[in-house]
């Protein structure tokens, strides 16, 4: 029987098939260090994990309004104002099954057949594909390393008189490399989707993780930014609940209410026991457990900074925000006649190490490396894929 042409239109999300594959060859018995995952290492904080048992308890097992329960929306509103700075009312934010939808039930709203989205490179692996899915048109703008892998005041303009945009998807600090935009680039860009009418949907899920006196800026703040922008969260990864499946987004009221509306058709409302452990979450300051987790990253994002540039033909930016390394590896290409897909298929059946290609990424000659993973497998890690480059010349594959 037919199905729709859709599916051969998109790709499955690469850092997810390579976690699955890690997955699969530890069920057949091989040894893998995974650092593919882009979900911390963490349990779910104990208080927030007896929330949801007690939502059970307490009867949170039916439906709720499409955008959430009240009180759960107005404790995304509370978080939004006590972490961020943001101030939301509660009929302004919509609870969503993740931060993932709540991006691609954004771009339904945003969009019409054919309107381009800008998207920064590198990006993160699902936002092309969304677009496709909401029958919008990627526009790509490489960044450059030696720019911090953010984009130029030149290159904005530039791409804003070349293109009608209606959209444009920002991620910062970004998902694969950690860059985060600074104010006065915040409002070039403001200023240009002010001046065209150009929505801005702003991926700020890594916005609680932050390194040294890097600050989490929205261009919700911008002056003018508030009314174009969608600022879109979730409790993933400053909260470590990737498998609760619970996001959110703040936006004008319209825009709320009519992804709230399509929310209503496609899952009728996030999950609701889900949305327990959320109120927790959202409603009460956790800086404390969330400090913990991020003291833990601190610490692995100085090793990798120590160790992976004394890796031959490794090139690396130290990441703002989030829990990734992004180095370049062209060099170690180049020698073997790899690309970085290469790269990481043979980083896995050789050594047992699970990598992301930066090609996943819309920037092929590099990697993705997540320090979501214990010190010991990040020292095991590195000490393999040391070894293994110097190979590269000659000699054999380092065994455990």
């Amino acid at each position: 029987m037919r199905i729709s042409n859709l599916p051969g239109q998109i790709s499955e999300s690469k850092t997810l098939a390579i976690t699955a594959l890690a997955a699969r060859m530890r069920a057949e018995g091989r040894e893998v260090i995974s650092l593919s995952a882009g979900e911390p290492d963490f349990a779910t904080p104990a208080v927030i994990r007896q929330a949801g048992i007690r939502a059970i308890e307490e009867g949170w097992t039916r439906y709720t309004p499409a955008a959430g329960k009240p009180e759960v929306r107005q404790a995304a509103a509370e978080s939004l104002q006590r972490d961020f700075g943001l101030q939301y009312k509660a009929e302004e934010i919509c609870i969503t099954a993740g931060t993932k939808p709540a991006i691609y039930q954004s771009l339904l709203v945003l969009l019409n057949p054919g309107d381009k989205v800008l998207i920064f490179a590198p990006y993160w692996v699902s936002y092309p594909d969304l677009v496709h899915m909401a029958s919008g048109v990627p526009v790509i703008q490489k960044t450059e390393e030696k720019n911090g892998f953010l984009p130029t005041k030149e290159e904005l303009e530039k791409v804003f008189a070349e293109h009608d945009l209606r959209c444009v998807i920002l991620n910062s600090p970004c998902n694969p490399t950690g860059a985060a935009w600074p104010p006065e680039l915040l409002e070039t860009l403001v200023q240009l989707c002010l001046a065209k009418e150009t929505w801005i949907l702003s991926d700020e899920i890594y916005g609680q993780i932050l390194y040294g006196n890097t600050l989490h800026v929205s261009p919700a703040e911008i002056r003018g930014g508030r009314k174009l922008t969608v600022v879109l969260n979730g409790l993933s990864k400053a909260y470590s609940m990737t498998g609760w499946r619970l996001g959110y987004l703040a936006a004008p009221k319209e825009v709320t209410q009519a992804v709230a509306k399509i929310q209503s058709q496609m899952i009728g409302n996030p999950c609701t026991i889900s949305q327990g452990a959320a109120l927790e979450a959202l409603g009460k300051d956790h800086s404390k457990e969330r400090g913990e987790m991020l003291a833990a990253f601190q610490e692995r994002r100085r090793f990798l900074l120590d160790r992976l540039p004394s890796i031959e033909g490794f090139s690396l930016r130290a990441p703002a925000g989030a829990f990734y390394m992004f180095p370049g590896i062209q060099p170690l290409l180049d020698r073997k006649g790899w690309d970085d897909e290469g790269f990481c298929m043979e980083a896995l059946e050789e050594l047992g190490v699970a990598l992301v290609p930066g090609s996943a990424f819309g920037f092929p000659g590099h990697i993705r490396l997540s320090f979501a993973a214990s010190m010991e497998d990040l020292k095991m890690a590195v000490d393999l894929l040391q070894a293994w480059t110097r190979t590269f010349g000659g000699g054999g594959t380092p065994k455990r």
